[in-house]
C-alpha cells in the first residue's frame, strides 16, 4: 500500500469519526434540552423532525421548536376558520373570530421571538413565548363569555398549541443567557 494510500484512508476514517462525534453530540443537545421540558418525547419528536437539527445548535433547536409551535398554530387557525365559516350559531362565529383575531396577532411576534433568541437573550425570549401563549388562550375566555362550548377540533388544537409553546418555553428556561 502506498503513503498517498495510507493517508488518504487515515484522513477517511478522521473525518468518520469527527462527523460521529458530531451527531452524537447534536443527539446529546436534543436529549439534554428535551429532558428539561414538560414532554420530552414530543419535544424529541418535534426537534428530530428536521433534518437540520442533527447540526443545530442550542439556537438553531429552539428555532426549530419554535417552527413546530407555529405550524400547529397554522392548524388552529385553518381549523378554527374553517368552522366558522360553517357554523351557524351566531355566538360560536363571533367567539371563533376573536380567537382567529387573537392567533393572527399571536403569529406576529414569533419573529421578534426569534430575533430575541438569536442574540441570546433566552430570558427575554421566554417572556415573549409566554405572552403569545397567553393571547393564544384567551380563545377559551371568548367561549366562556358567549356561554358557548368549543369545537372539539378547536380545543384539540388549542391543546397541542399549548403544549408547544410550553416547550419552546421549557427548552428556553434551560438555557442560559
Amino acid at each position: 500500500m502506498s503513503s498517498k494510500s495510507v493517508k488518504l484512508a487515515f484522513l477517511c476514517i478522521i473525518f468518520s469519526i469527527q462527523s460521529l462525534t458530531l451527531i452524537k453530540a447534536d443527539e446529546a443537545l436534543i436529549t439534554k434540552l428535551c429532558s428539561s421540558t414538560s414532554s420530552p418525547k414530543v419535544c424529541t419528536n418535534c426537534l428530530e423532525s428536521d433534518p437540520s437539527s442533527k447540526t443545530a445548535n442550542d439556537v438553531g433547536l429552539v428555532d426549530i421548536s419554535m417552527i413546530c409551535a407555529t405550524k400547529d398554530m397554522d392548524i388552529l387557525y385553518q381549523d378554527s376558520f374553517r368552522y366558522q365559516g360553517n357554523t351557524t350559531d351566531p355566538a360560536t362565529k363571533e367567539a371563533l373570530n376573536q380567537c382567529l383575531d387573537q392567533f393572527e396577532d399571536a403569529k406576529t411576534k414569533v419573529n421578534q421571538i426569534s430575533d430575541t433568541v438569536h442574540s441570546r437573550d433566552f430570558n427575554l425570549a421566554q417572556q415573549l413565548s409566554n405572552k403569545v401563549s397567553q393571547q393564544v388562550m384567551s380563545c377559551n375566555q371568548f367561549f366562556q363569555a358567549k356561554g358557548v362550548p368549543m369545537p372539539d377540533v378547536v380545543a384539540n388544537d388549542l391543546s397541542t398549541v399549548s403544549g408547544d409553546w410550553i416547550i419552546v418555553m421549557d427548552i428556553l428556561g434551560s438555557l442560559k443567557s
